[in-house]
């Protein structure tokens, strides 16, 4: 697997190594081994799709290229050599003048859902875009009925902003979405980042 490493989380609290390394062209191959058509089915986005190698090779060269997005991909490792992919998060819309970017993430299967891998991923990537990225606001866009989100979200510290009317398409229904946000400053302010450190040098190269 190639890609750029960015974090290993605390294996001790997970039992699992979780590894956060940006997304490459010879990267389709695992994505497709994980897509859930249980889960691309509710993304209007993923909607007349066609899931091939080419398609997501084209997809992961453009992300890898542009200028406004980045996207990796989580990984849990178990041993050596082991490294499977559960899943992917991205910035992206980012906006270098405002300093803002919009934060998204999927777990693709359920079993690895609930289980603390979601927030050990976000809490490295928010802490890379406000520390390294030179990020002040990061945003989120959550169904407004899917109170399980909203919650989760406002647990780390995001914030109402408020409701998008009629802003999301899933099949033929318009729903509203709550559009949330974070500052820099307030993550700084509740410290509410997690242990995480840098990969060393060749670790988690296969």
């Amino acid at each position: 697997m190639k890609g750029k490493l960015l974090y290993v989380g605390d294996s001790k609290s997970l039992h699992n190594y979780l590894i956060i390394r940006g997304a490459h062209e010879d990267d389709a191959k695992y994505l497709l081994e994980v897509y859930n058509p249980e889960i691309t089915k509710n993304f209007w986005f993923f909607k007349n799709k066609a899931f091939t190698l080419e398609n997501e090779k084209k997809y992961l060269k453009r992300m890898r290229r542009s200028s406004v997005d980045k996207l990796w991909l989580i990984l849990l490792r178990r041993k050596l050599g082991s490294d499977k992919v559960i899943g992917t998060i991205g910035l992206h819309e980012i906006d270098n003048r405002l300093k803002t970017a919009r934060l998204g993430i999927i777990i693709w299967n359920k079993i690895f859902q609930h289980r603390g891998y979601g927030i050990k991923a976000i809490t490295a990537i928010l802490t890379h875009a406000f520390t390294e990225l030179n990020i002040e606001k990061i945003y989120i866009t959550v169904l407004a009925k899917n109170y399980g989100n909203n919650k989760f979200y406002q647990r780390i510290g995001f914030v109402k902003e408020g409701i998008l009317r009629k802003e999301y398409l899933l099949g033929k229904k318009r729903l509203n979405m709550i559009r949330m946000s974070l500052l820099k400053t307030d993550w700084v302010k509740q410290s509410y980042e997690v242990p995480l450190r840098k990969i060393e040098k060749g670790e988690g190269n296969d």
